[in-house]
């Protein structure tokens, strides 16, 4: 899996172009890709979004602490559920994760969601969903999701 980020400051639709253009996508001679950070501004991560995610190979959003205070993090599930096929998504969850309204913003993306969404044949309970754990077992099962969600 390369890379699928962005580098520079994003803060208009011409450097979200500019930014997108020059990534490094070239493997490095040891194998690994070159990571691109994204920096948006308050006003432009929106715009962005769409884009890095029809870009990636696999999307992983971290949700340790998601809860109802997350309004962005809702905003991108409801972009997840709507545009981009739930077998390349890999959403991570802890047990300081509000699991119940994580459940009821998918089911409520479905809900919303128009004919031609890339999950419109499935349902919320199809969203892939891994505990978050420490160690280097749970880091490499992670990892392998992540790695199969790329590989769909």
């Amino acid at each position: 899996l390369g890379a699928e980020v962005v580098s520079g400051d994003l803060d208009d639709q011409a450097s979200l172009e500019r930014s997108l253009a020059e990534r490094d996508h070239v493997q490095d001679p040891d194998g690994r890709f070159r990571i691109n950070n994204v920096f948006c501004h308050a006003d432009s991560w929106r715009s962005a979004l769409p884009r890095l995610v029809e870009d990636g190979d696999a999307v992983l959003m971290d949700l340790r602490s998601f809860s109802e205070t997350n309004t962005g993090c809702i905003h991108e599930l409801r972009h997840l559920a709507q545009n981009v096929p739930f077998d390349r998504c890999l959403l991570t969850v802890d047990e300081t994760t509000d699991e119940p309204f994580l459940e009821r913003t998918l089911k409520e993306a479905w809900e919303q969601l128009s004919p031609g969404s890339a999950n419109h044949s499935q349902s919320p309970g199809e969203a892939t969903v891994h505990r978050f754990e420490s160690g280097t077992v749970a880091f490499r099962r992670l990892l392998r999701r992540l790695c199969d969600a790329g590989a769909r």
